[in-house]
């Protein structure tokens, strides 16, 4: 078993946790990124970055109690959520659980349209750019 993740000095701890575990995600070390997840939900238990990464390493060990247990918990905090959606689709679909996978598929496509579109609205009503001289 690796050794856990040691605590960054000088730092924010949940988010220095946050930026560690998803290196070690990148880098595949499932194991120190769960650790590191971990860790930032110690220091915040409703982070929901710490709750997706764990769901994210759980579902790609196979862990699928575990990734339940961390994606339903991101759901509660964030139902409105579109990669929260998107994973959870994921997982439903690892289970097979194909319907209920599509509308969580299709509720994130449905939160990004939303996305999307209040991006625009806003867009519209800012300033122009200054003339360029």
């Amino acid at each position: 078993m690796p050794p856990g993740p040691v605590e960054p000095a000088g730092d924010d701890g949940a988010a220095a946790f946050l930026r560690h575990a998803d290196a070690h995600l990148a880098d595949g070390d499932c194991d120190r990124a769960a650790a590191a997840y971990a860790v930032a939900l110690r220091f915040d238990r409703r982070n929901l970055a710490a709750l997706a990464g764990l769901g994210r390493v759980h579902l790609k060990t196979g862990n699928f109690a575990e990734a339940r247990r961390a994606l339903y918990a991101a759901r509660a905090l964030a139902p409105d959520d579109g990669e929260i959606a998107k994973l959870l689709g994921e997982f439903l679909t690892r289970i097979g659980k194909y319907g209920r996978a599509a509308a969580e598929f299709l509720r994130a496509m449905e939160i990004e349209a939303e996305e999307e579109e209040a991006d625009d609205r806003a867009a519209s009503r800012a300033p122009p750019p200054p003339p360029s001289s």
